[in-house]
């Protein structure tokens, strides 16, 4: 996993949610867990592949999806994201996430839309939470956006609203984009995982209460 850089500064935002930065921490998980549980190392194995091979399914579709945007990002939680899909990020507007919004900021997104620096600017749930004038300004001046959710959120539910790229219109501002077909991949995303984890649970109980 390589660390990248905003302006020379290295960005530690956003890992989990990328597939390299899912798979490094599932494989770490999955080797501690076998290590306690060796028992479980072949059926969590399984798990884990499927997991990887369903989220690296829904990586292509919004690299399909996303491939022939210029794409811009309000804040870094997104670059590792993005970087994953082998899309060359035009812009990324804060260096830390919890960085105040200025005007300056602002001007520099519209003025970049306008020249076409980039057409579709990312931005996340938590940034518009923090920020709530720059939905307002983007609306505004009909900035081309697309809100991507990502508290409580997993990797294969962030790629999942990715595709949802496509559904975006070249000839209006839509401003967000959510569809039933997007979120599908989410849910038995998010289903995996919690079966996952219980069966963990469950295996630790019964491991503790057989004496290690």
């Amino acid at each position: 996993l390589r660390i990248l850089e905003i302006n020379g500064k290295e960005n530690y935002h956003g890992i989990a949610f990328s597939y390299n930065g899912s798979r490094a921490i599932i494989l770490a998980t999955l080797d501690a867990v076998s290590y306690i549980l060796p028992e479980e190392r072949e059926s969590l194995e399984r798990v884990a592949e499927g997991y990887l091979s369903a989220l690296w399914t829904v990586l292509l579709s919004a690299k399909e999806a996303i491939n022939e945007r210029k794409i811009a990002l309000y804040s870094p939680a997104l670059q590792y994201v993005v970087n994953d899909l082998g899309v060359n990020v035009r812009k990324i507007y804060l260096e830390d996430p919890e960085q105040a919004i200025t005007q300056e900021i602002l001007s520099s997104i519209k003025r970049d839309y306008d020249s076409g620096t980039y057409d579709l600017l990312l931005v996340t749930d938590i940034a518009l939470k923090k920020d709530p004038k720059l939905e307002d300004y983007l609306k505004e001046n009909k900035i081309k956006y697309l809100r991507i959710d990502v508290l409580g959120r997993c990797s294969l539910d962030v790629y999942s609203e990715l595709v949802g790229v496509r559904y975006l219109s070249n000839s209006t501002n839509e401003d967000y984009v959510s569809s039933c077909d997007t979120y599908a991949y989410a849910f038995w995303g998010s289903l995996v995982i919690n079966l996952v984890l219980l069966g963990i649970a469950l295996a630790l109980v019964r491991k503790i209460r057989k004496g290690f």
